[in-house]
């Protein structure tokens, strides 16, 4: 598996084609999505089907509503 550095990167780099955030913003496991990215429900939830689809995998609707920061979802593709 990836290190978490790694995971990070990349889903930075995703949520930058994804979501439109800032590439010079600060991004780090506690940056909390909605708080410091002002990404709406709607871009979670496209955040989190291309997250599944990048890595083939799912997340459970229990992990998917427990997401506030970048670091959650790193660890839950290192669980995964």
């Amino acid at each position: 598996m990836q290190t978490n550095e790694a995971l990070l990167k990349q889903l930075k780099e995703q949520m930058v084609e994804s979501c439109k955030i800032d590439p010079s913003c600060e991004f780090t496991e506690s940056t909390n999505l909605v708080q410091d990215l002002k990404l709406d429900s709607i871009e979670l939830l496209y955040l989190v089907m291309d997250v599944e689809k990048k890595y083939g995998i799912g997340f459970s609707n229990d992990e998917i509503l427990s997401i506030k920061t970048a670091g959650e979802i790193v660890a839950l593709l290192q669980k995964k």
